[in-house]
């Protein structure tokens, strides 16, 4: 990141620059055996490798009018690559031959043009930021194995917003605000390529729509010196076309029979309702305690294809997560947080709850220049994933209970000016 001053009073000019680099590969080896149906046993070695480069500009422009007012200019380009390969051999004869209709190089991504104009403006404790951000997004993917899918779509999207803020001498700050946003499918939805696995398959929809979301949101926090903070939220989200997967069953040409699938489509309507509180406590600089909760109700309307029926659901979905934070004889950190999230409802599907909790400690030495740490996640392995599909059509219920439980410890090194550096970098981004 590089930032030019023109002076003091919030002239400047920005850019920075971000890149990202990935790669994975995995071997893995299955074996399916059934009593029965002898036809389906299969034992299979399946090859998996991804390889991303992605980067971004961005550049910002801040001019002040007045002393109470600024505005904002700036302009940015993101590539987000997704390139992912499977090579699948079923075992047949003594020898692993390569499955054809499993097998494929996925190569899609994105490239998005942004550009944003923002003016805030002040009349004493009162704060008024309107904004627009234009968004243009070229989509595109091509998908090679036993066929061949090669889509490319353009969207072009207006981003309004307003916020309102205003703070009293007494530390009670309030806020009011509204956005549209408009969000195009993802380029791995925009494909009517099969993905066939052992037992089921899953597609894409290349009808799919952008989604349309409006929110409005408002928000009350009270500050104290000692006690420390106490804050309600309450926000509206209604959204048209809203992305969701549905899971159903096909007589497919292929396996020969009836098999699940999977597919996105566009829900005609959702909205989301809700409340959120954090509070924050610290009595002492040496304790710090911090909770948040949300609860909302989110409802969902959409038309159901095989018969044409409207169908509307709705849940009351909430969550909770506790921060404890302490300091002992000025060297020992010790850190816990617990999270739980109730059952949520979905298109023919509902999600059970999960929950954990973690810990760690972290002491320094050498006036800082030395650190140690230790970290356990979810202490008691209580990771656990279940889903129930309530399609009229295709009924079942699955889990998944896999060993979460996990420890890491770090040692850390301190010289010269890399802490300040690091310091600087952290003030200097968003």
């Amino acid at each position: 990141q590089y930032m030019h001053k023109f002076n003091n009073e919030g002239h400047n000019i920005s850019l920075r620059m971000t890149g990202n680099l990935s790669n994975g590969y995995s071997n893995s080896y299955d074996k399916q055996t059934y009593e029965t149906q002898t036809w389906m046993n299969v034992d299979y070695r399946e090859l998996t490798e991804y390889n991303d480069l992605g980067y971004g500009l961005n550049i910002d422009y801040s001019l002040p009018y007045s002393e109470n007012g600024e505005i904002g200019l700036g302009a940015s380009y993101e590539y987000s690559p997704d390139n992912y390969y499977i090579d699948y051999d079923t075992l047949a004869n003594g020898e692993y031959v390569t499955d054809l209709m499993r097998s494929f190089n996925r190569e899609v991504g994105s490239h998005e043009y942004d550009v944003y104009f923002t003016l805030q403006h002040k009349f004493g404790n009162f704060v008024v930021k309107p904004g627009i951000r234009m968004e243009y997004e070229n989509i595109w993917n091509n998908i090679s194995g036993y066929t061949e899918s090669n889509h490319s779509k353009n969207y072009l999207n207006w981003r309004p917003s307003i916020h309102l803020s205003y703070r009293t001498k007494s530390m009670h700050n309030f806020n009011l605000s509204y956005s549209r946003r408009i969000a195009p499918p993802s380029a791995r939805e925009l494909t009517n390529y099969k993905f066939y696995s052992t037992e089921s398959f899953s597609t894409g929809n290349l009808e799919l729509v952008p989604t349309y979301t409006n929110s409005i949101e408002g928000g009350w926090t009270k500050y104290w010196e000692r006690f420390g903070s106490l804050g309600l939220t309450a926000y509206y989200r209604d959204s048209r076309n809203t992305v969701d997967d549905i899971s159903d069953v096909i007589l497919d040409d292929y396996f020969g029979r009836y098999v699940q699938y999977s597919y996105p489509v566009n829900v005609g309507k959702s909205s989301r309702t809700g409340l959120e509180a954090n509070v924050t406590y610290r009595p002492t600089a040496m304790f710090n305690m911090r909770l948040y909760a949300n609860v909302y109700d989110y409802y969902f309307e959409t038309v159901f294809n095989k018969t044409g029926e409207i169908i509307s659901d709705n849940s009351i979905v909430y969550s909770a997560r506790l921060n404890l934070w302490t300091k002992l004889w000025n060297k020992l950190e010790i850190h816990a947080s617990g999270n739980y999230r109730s059952p949520r409802q979905s298109l023919f599907a509902e999600s059970h709850a999960n929950y954990s909790i973690n810990c760690g400690l972290r002491a320094d030495f050498f006036d800082r220049k030395m650190s140690v740490h230790i970290n356990v996640n979810d202490i008691f392995n209580w990771n656990k994933w279940d889903n129930n599909t309530t399609n009229p059509y295709y009924v079942s219920y699955s889990s998944f209970k896999y060993n979460s439980r996990s420890i890491s410890a770090g040692l850390v090194f301190r010289f010269g000016k890399m802490e300040l550096e690091r310091k600087a970098q952290t003030g200097g981004g968003e």
